[in-house]
């Protein structure tokens, strides 16, 4: 009889302890799922479904957020890498710059910039250098190079607006933060045929991002003189040290709010036409 009361005092309190754990995370729940975002509503339902794991399945799934952590940190590692090396390059390079477009105005406000996705190199630099004063934001997708992109241009003072453009409800959610951006007079960074190509083609998106906000684009040509080229589909190109690096801030335009399907075509490829002259 001593035994196996001495048995069920240890389950019970094991038992105890685990309903505890889960009470405090249905607590938490109840409590919180008026007033969170559903994101955050839904990692709680994680963390009290993870409650509910026998302990050993709990220590594995421990384990695999912990290695996810260290994916992560490594992740950031990286974006501060090719930062310094971006500031490192682009100490070297010479630059020559053609403003037809006003950029150097200081009484100018934000601008969306269209430039191609591998001439990207050196635009957080020269803005770095040359318009600190005006805030920035960077569209980067959600997965781990997006991750490592958003790092790098917090380190120039690029605040990322996480979303991806390439799939239709995803790429609503991105064009609504990036209309934010925009409306809070930031200095907006796009490029019009990434994240996936086909290269030095013009998506609709920086258009409908025009149309919404009303705010101004600028097409912006980089020019490199001497670059490496990487196999990849848009061949990126990474501009040799001590390059002659050419920008051309083009004259700006903006897009009607109302459009017919023809128009908006037109302002597509308007646009498109000025930035494929260095293709």
């Amino acid at each position: 009889m001593h035994s196996a009361h001495s048995h069920e005092s240890q389950f019970s309190s094991q038992d105890w302890q685990d309903e505890q754990d889960k009470q405090s995370f249905s607590d938490l729940f109840i409590l919180t799922i008026p007033s969170i975002p559903q994101h955050q509503a839904l990692l709680l339902l994680m963390c009290q479904a993870l409650t509910a794991l026998p302990p050993c399945l709990r220590r594995s799934e421990a384990a695999a957020m912990n290695r996810v952590s260290m994916a992560k940190i490594r992740i950031k590692n990286i974006g501060k890498v090719i930062a310094l090396l971006m500031r490192g390059i682009g100490a070297t390079l010479r630059f020559e710059v053609e403003d037809r477009a006003g950029a150097f105005e200081s009484s100018r406000a934000g601008w969306i910039w269209a430039f191609w996705h591998n001439r990207m190199f050196v635009i957080p630099y020269i803005h770095d250098q040359w318009f600190a004063h005006i805030p920035g934001a960077i569209l980067s997708s959600p997965s781990g190079d997006g991750q490592i992109i958003a790092d790098v241009c917090a380190t120039f003072g690029f605040e990322a607006a996480r979303g991806s453009s390439s799939k239709p409800l995803k790429g609503l959610s991105a064009l609504i933060m990036m209309a934010e951006k925009v409306k809070e007079g930031r200095d907006v960074g796009i490029t019009p045929d990434g994240p996936r190509g086909p290269k030095y083609e013009m998506q609709p998106g920086i258009i409908k991002l025009g149309q919404l906000t009303g705010g101004t684009i600028v097409p912006v040509r980089v020019i490199y003189s001497r670059v490496l080229r990487f196999k990849t589909w848009d061949e990126f190109m990474l501009p040799l040290p001590f390059s002659k690096v050419k920008i051309i801030f083009e004259p700006t335009m903006t897009v009607p709010r109302r459009m017919t399907e023809e128009e908006f075509e037109t302002q597509r490829v308007k646009l498109q036409q000025v930035l494929v002259v260095d293709a």
